[in-house]
């Protein structure tokens, strides 16, 4: 643990070497600084270096200093699902308006967005498909309830996101792998795994929101299948 501190301070008080252009941001040091540290003490893998997404795909969803860009227009949690469907656009399916919570979902984009029972009118999660199980079974409708003649549809996008993901400059697709993210992203979303596995790593976007990962396996190997914000 020693050598953790003494590494940081030593990164920070211009021991360590300076990186080239263009010059890095403060969340961005802070990353480097740590990751050697850590790597220093075996707190870490070296997995080598992390793939790199090219960008230019459309549309371009980023998430940046805990917020939500689409396509340059800012998302923001807490605001009516009516604000995210007009700035998504394109077709979307959404629960009836006196349904609790509520849910919305892209097929085209694998999107999702849904409500909560406490706050059945505002956004509180965010749901991003990168990828599914080849196994998987895609149920379009649930059988109706008594006294209806309509089946409900069910909001699970069938889609996946197809466009560019962005988390803190690092670029995400489908096959990017969970210690690409971890290793690339700002250290103080605190992104980890379970005691046993790590299937469903999870974290810290914001003060007020939260990361929630779905992998395609159970290790740092896993490909990202599903990535989720909400406020809890």
């Amino acid at each position: 643990m020693k050598s953790i501190y003494f590494l940081l301070f030593a990164c920070f008080t211009g021991l360590c070497k300076a990186q080239s252009e263009p010059t890095p941001s403060a969340s961005e040091r802070f990353r480097a600084a740590f990751e050697r540290a850590a790597k220093h003490a075996g707190a870490i893998k070296d997995y080598g270096a992390p793939r790199l997404v090219n960008k230019g795909a459309k549309p371009a969803l980023i998430l940046s200093e805990g917020k939500v860009y689409f396509n340059g227009s800012l998302l923001t949690f807490g605001e009516p699902l009516e604000k995210w469907e007009k700035v998504l656009g394109g077709q979307s399916v959404c629960s009836k308006r006196n349904e609790k919570p509520r849910r919305c979902k892209w097929d085209a984009l694998g999107i999702e967005i849904g409500s909560t029972f406490v706050k059945p009118a505002s956004v509180e999660e965010l749901v991003i498909r990168l990828g599914r199980d080849p196994d998987e079974s895609l149920m379009t409708s649930i059988p109706a309830k008594a006294g209806e003649s309509s089946p409900d549809t069910v909001l699970l996008s069938k889609g996946t996101f197809q466009g560019y993901l962005e988390m803190d400059r690092f670029g995400i697709d489908s096959k990017t792998k969970f210690w690409e993210i971890r290793t690339s992203v700002a250290p103080d979303h605190n992104l980890r795994c379970g005691l046993r596995e790590c299937h469903q790593p999870h974290g810290k976007f914001s003060d007020e929101v939260n990361i929630a990962m779905i992998l395609s396996s159970g290790d740092e190997n896993g490909t990202l299948r599903e990535l989720s914000l909400y406020r809890p």
